[in-house]
């Protein structure tokens, strides 16, 4: 049974840790003879068509920790509990996921009524398997203390500069920890760059353009007025705003089976490279984009500034040749919290869909 993405094959079945697992402990009964012929003729083929590429023994990546392919691994099930509960069909979860009721295996599409049927009697009659195996060991209890001391979850906290060599080759606190970098590597700070190399650097860093040799020959112009003038210039907004605009996975068109034309997305992008060039505070730039449209204006511009700035939420890939409307509906809801935990948070939430 494979997943659907990867992501969601983290999550399969993780809806309750309930002690159901002490399943797997107790003895079981022999069953019935005409039981294990219909498990062979109407289930074994079915989990080994569909369900083995992810999750059995033999799978690159046991995906949600779950195998089907021993009567004990089902017993115990993935990562949050049993995946059949023997006479018991609405709480067996993988004859949920079947159903597409909480989940949609197999991916490619649901499987035939009457196959679901088959799966719903042989859970009623008992889950009659005789396939035996060792299942996975179950996974230890998450250690949220130790998850919190990694660095990117830690707050800021003072550091002490480290000192250097040359006390006259630092210009700032940042170059210090560059001398130190140095040393450790056994290196030393070369030669100052000529003022022409200066700014082709300038140039390309800032607005993403080389000098014309009118701006090369220029040594008049004081580095300080030449960085102004760059940063002043609509092409820094060009040059930097392309960063944030690939963050929010700007397309001009909604990509999928049946790619459609975005006729307006323009207007985020000129809201983007407006933002950059007008320095716009970046907790402001942020709550805009979330939730433009909630925010009081002062004028129609600024509202239609605010607008378009919510279009953040609304770019990304959309298939709209789904049938099922709300699957639709939950898909983009789903790729906008993603895109949120990616984009401001530093974080990927995709498995907790």
């Amino acid at each position: 049974m494979r997943c659907r993405t990867a992501s969601g094959c983290a999550f399969l079945f993780s809806l309750s840790l309930i002690v159901q697992a002490a399943i797997a402990a107790e003895p079981m009964p022999q069953p019935a003879t005409e039981d294990v012929a219909f498990f062979e003729a109407k289930i074994r083929p079915v989990l080994v068509e569909h369900c083995y590429e992810c999750h059995a023994a033999d799978s690159k990546i046991v995906h949600g920790g779950l195998r089907v392919d021993t009567r004990e691994a089902l017993a115990v099930g993935g990562d949050s509990g049993p995946a059949v509960i023997p006479g018991n069909v609405e709480e067996s979860l993988l004859l949920s996921a079947m159903r597409h009721e909480s989940f949609e295996m197999p991916p490619e599409g649901k499987l035939p009524d009457h196959v679901i049927a088959d799966f719903e009697q042989w859970i009623q009659r008992g889950a009659a398997d005789p396939r035996e195996g060792e299942p996975l060991t179950a996974a230890p209890s998450y250690d949220w203390e130790q998850a919190r001391q990694f660095w990117a979850y830690r707050p800021l906290v003072p550091v002490t500069l480290p000192d250097v060599g040359d006390s006259t080759w630092p210009r700032t606190e940042l170059d210090r920890f560059v001398w130190q970098g140095y040393e450790q590597h056994g290196l030393s700070p070369g030669e100052d760059a000529s003022r022409q190399t200066l700014v082709r650097r300038l140039y390309f860093d800032l607005i993403g353009l080389p000098p014309s040799e009118a701006e090369l020959a220029n040594s008049d112009e004081p580095i300080e007025t030449l960085v102004d003038r760059l940063l002043a210039s609509p092409r820094f907004g060009e040059r930097w705003g392309r960063h944030w605009l690939d963050v929010a996975r700007f397309a001009e068109s909604t990509g999928g089976g049946r790619s459609r034309v975005l006729h307006e997305a323009w207007r985020y992008r000129d809201y983007v490279l407006d933002a950059f060039n007008r320095d716009k505070p970046f907790d402001e730039f942020v709550v805009e984009q979330i939730a433009g449209d909630l925010l009081s204006s002062e004028s129609n511009e600024q509202r239609a500034e605010q607008l378009a700035a919510t279009s953040f939420l609304a770019l990304g890939p959309i298939n709209y040749e789904l049938q099922d409307k709300e699957l639709l509906r939950m898909e983009v809801i789903d790729e906008q919290i993603d895109t949120i935990g990616r984009a401001l948070l530093g974080q990927t939430i995709g498995c907790a869909r």
